[in-house]
């Protein structure tokens, strides 16, 4: 239907400029025409996500999810919404589809990675940080968060080449002194 396709796209543009209540009403709409359409959904949740009302943005995600589950991009977008709920724990299987359908996923990987680490599974943060280490070696929390876990899962030699390569690129800023000294006290080394 050309007016449906009209108003979706007015939806997509409100929401490139940000107009949220206007992409909110538009997508709404579009889902009063076509209660099924998933497209409509993904765009609420945006709406949602990007005023950080988190359980509405979980609740279209999960709708729409259900009507297109091989979608990756919608599991990726309910793990971020969980984690920015704080429920890492509930993000964790998320973020694991999202790995194993798309290894390559760099932020799936990597909020896979910071989950675990918040739930203590070190072994399994260690295991899904280490691969990003070419694209984010200049990263100060990706390294920080990456010694963490391999300190904790017994990987001295990893801990001490992100801790490493932490200090080089962090240089004498306060920041990389705290991120090593939050480090130190992780590991519960005092001295």
């Amino acid at each position: 239907d050309g007016s449906m396709r009209q108003i979706y796209e007015s939806g997509e543009a409100a929401l490139k400029a940000n107009d949220l209540n206007r992409a909110r009403a538009l997508f709404s709409e579009v889902l009063k025409i076509a209660p099924e359409d998933v497209g409509a959904r993904v765009n609420l949740a945006v709406v949602y996500m990007r005023e950080q009302q988190w359980d509405e943005a979980v609740h279209y995600l999960r709708e729409a999810e259900k009507r297109a589950p091989g979608v990756t991009g919608i599991r990726l977008n309910l793990g971020l919404a969980e984690y920015r709920k704080g429920d890492y724990a509930a993000a964790i299987p998320y973020f694991e589809s999202v790995v194993r359908d798309a290894p390559d996923s760099a932020q799936g990987r990597r909020l896979l990675g910071v989950c675990y680490l918040s739930q203590e599974r070190y072994v399994d943060a260690t295991s899904a940080l280490e691969p990003l280490w070419a694209a984010s070696d200049t990263d100060m929390s990706y390294l920080y968060s990456l010694a963490v876990a391999a300190g904790y899962a017994k990987r001295t030699d990893l801990e001490t080449r992100a801790l490493a390569q932490l200090m080089a690129i962090g240089n004498d800023t306060p920041l990389v002194h705290l991120l090593r000294g939050k480090a130190y006290l992780a590991r519960q080394d005092f001295d």
